[in-house]
């Protein structure tokens, strides 16, 4: 158990998990801030989410919500293990 990440707030809530990051607005908050990347980035390496998920847009370089190092970060250690009418859902695939 731990921390999860969820593109629609809403899940994290249902799920009673504290909503661990802003998907919503970590590509602004990390343009203004680049340490935050680093360390979503770096906490993402790690594979500290037990689950991440994901809106359709996540892999939209131009108009989705995450970095380029955030969404390469995802697929070098999480594996896509779900989908649904409520997001793709990620687990780790870290060791």
């Amino acid at each position: 158990a731990g921390p999860v990440v969820c593109r629609d707030p809403t899940l994290c809530y249902w799920a009673g998990k504290p909503l661990a990051l802003d998907l919503n607005n970590i590509r602004s908050m990390a343009f203004a801030r680049p340490a935050i990347e680093d360390a979503v980035v770096g906490r993402i390496e790690r594979c500290e989410f037990p689950l991440i998920q994901l809106g359709d847009d996540w892999n939209d370089p131009d108009n989705g919500p995450l970095t380029d190092r955030i969404r390469d970060a995802i697929e070098a250690h999480y594996r896509q293990v779900r989908t649904s009418k409520y997001g793709l859902y990620w687990r780790p695939n870290c060791g």
